[in-house]
């Protein structure tokens, strides 16, 4: 469930354990993990679920078996057992996390050592009898009733996690054990923790302070880890070879601006095969984790800064002809150095930014990037 905290400050240091645990399981099982999605923690890679965990953080002394926090997490498990069959599988662990290292009652414990059906169903049935003799008159007996095997089921899967010692130190630990012989050591404790604040960063929306509903995979670690090192990341800009051969599209808005200009077609099918190549570095090297959206919306407001201060500059010259005004914002402009802080695009830096500005350019109402003088005013029809 999603915790506001903005509230209660002092209740963000309870919220936060949960995203300790996230990142814990993010560098243990190299897998991807999605906070507030299917679970409080639900950790998974391409054949399945490999851990489903509600977090608790309950200052009681023992967890029993009729409690709402142990029957509100095997109905969230039901749930999507009933929903996500195929995801379900010998790997996967239902884990009821209790950070206080709470105590369990027997039946708790029973159900963590459930191997097959008829163990489940012998489980089953001391919880069924629980809940009639304590919760009577609530909804879990005929929820737990009608859901009678897929429970069985899920308590197969079952598990109960204390941590070693804090979630936030086991998580440090974690990522420290990870570190070893990957730098030096000297530098481990200061990195672990510019992760550990990477990563709170990441699930947290700043203003709310309410987990986003997000999805981290374990590249975007190995990413923030080669950033921290000094590492700089390089894309080869995409070869002509890699991209559509169809530059025959008239429509878009980036080649109605290059027509006011009078360019000469040559130059204007350049720009094409270009946006075409930024276009696809957008689709897969921008998209697989290796630069956050932020920083490519960074680069792209910079340019925008950069044209508007460059058309401003050909604005005092008094340039009369709207054609050759223009053509001078637009070669003015492909001069611009495309760059990503600690990313290095590897290829023709004209080609590069000739890609990047007709994207801008293909996108006036985001961007309201162009070059003839009047372009908005004459593409109005052309732009909706």
């Amino acid at each position: 469930m999603k915790k506001k905290t903005s509230d209660n400050p002092d209740a963000f240091l309870g919220y936060a354990k949960q995203l300790y645990r996230g990142l814990f399981y993010l560098v243990k099982k190299t897998a991807n993990v999605s906070i507030e999605k299917n679970d409080d923690i639900c950790v998974s890679d391409e054949y399945g679920y490999l851990i489903l965990e509600q977090v608790k953080d309950k200052n009681k002394r023992k967890v029993t078996v009729s409690s709402d926090d142990f029957l509100d997490s095997i109905l969230n498990w039901v749930r999507l057992y009933q929903q996500n069959r195929d995801k379900f599988n010998y790997r996967t662990k239902c884990v009821l996390a209790l950070l206080l290292k709470n105590d369990v009652d027997d039946i708790i414990q029973s159900a963590t050592v459930v191997q097959n059906y008829k163990d489940g169903e012998t489980v089953y049935n001391k919880i069924l009898a629980q809940i009639k003799q304590k919760k009577k008159d609530s909804v879990y007996v005929s929820d737990f009733e009608k859901c009678k095997s897929d429970i069985i089921e899920v308590l197969q899967y079952f598990d109960v996690s204390r941590p070693e010692n804090s979630a936030e130190i086991d998580c440090l630990n974690e990522i420290k054990n990870f570190l070893k012989g990957k730098m030096e050591s000297s530098h481990i404790n200061n990195c672990a923790e510019q992760l550990l604040g990477w990563f709170l960063e990441k699930t947290v929306n700043k203003e709310t302070k309410i987990t986003k509903n997000i999805t981290v995979s374990f590249n975007d670690f190995l990413v923030e880890l080669s950033k921290l090192s000094g590492n700089k990341i390089v894309i080869n800009y995409p070869r002509k070879e890699q991209i559509s051969n169809n530059i025959n599209d008239e429509t878009q808005i980036f080649v109605q601006q290059l027509k006011l200009l009078e360019l000469d077609p040559v130059m204007i099918n350049e720009a094409k095969c270009d946006y075409l190549s930024w276009q696809y570095l957008q689709n897969h090297d921008l998209k697989d984790g290796k630069i956050t959206t932020k920083e490519i919306d960074n680069m792209y407001n910079n340019l925008c800064s950069l044209w508007r201060m460059n058309k401003e500059n050909i604005e005092i010259d008094n340039i009369n002809d709207d054609v050759q005004f223009g053509k001078r914002l637009y070669f003015i402009s492909l001069k611009e150095k495309v760059q990503i802080n600690g990313v290095t695009i590897q290829g023709d830096d004209v080609c590069i930014s000739r890609g990047v500005h007709n994207y801008l350019a293909d996108d006036i109402k985001k961007y309201n990037v162009g070059w003839h003088p009047k372009f908005k005013e004459l593409l109005n029809g052309n732009s909706e």
